[in-house]
This record gives structure tokens, sequence and C-alpha cells, in this order.
């Protein structure tokens, strides 16, 4: 579907005080994806924050701990 389009998915999880999780699903061009991915992973260097990235054989709950 994406790839017709020339697009990737690009998916992130608001962080934000609420009782439910708020996953964003954002449309961005291929061309762009490469300095998007360098962007949050700089952004988060800079607040401390680790990011992790999953293959695609990957289910989230293979990179979490539960509780």
């Amino acid at each position: 579907m994406f790839d017709k389009q020339d697009i990737v998915a690009v998916v992130f999880e608001r962080n934000y005080k609420t009782q439910h999780l708020q996953i964003q699903i954002v449309p961005v061009p291929k061309k762009c994806s490469k300095a998007l991915r360098s962007s949050f992973i700089n952004a988060a260097r800079l607040k401390n924050i680790e990011m992790v990235s999953m293959g695609a054989d990957q289910e989230i709950w293979d990179m979490v701990n539960e509780g």
C-alpha cells in the first residue's frame, strides 16, 4: 500500500499522561526516512532516552518486560 505511493509509515507512541496508549502512524516520503530516523535518535539522545529498533521478525513482547 505505502510502497506504491513511495512513502513509509513512521510509527511512534505519544508519551502523555493518560490511561491508554496513543500510537501515531504518519506517512513520510521514502527519501526523508533516513534523515527522520537519525533525527529521532538524536532527539532521544539529547533527552537520555535509548531508542531500540525492532527487526521485522520480532514482536513487541520480545522487547519489553511485563509489569
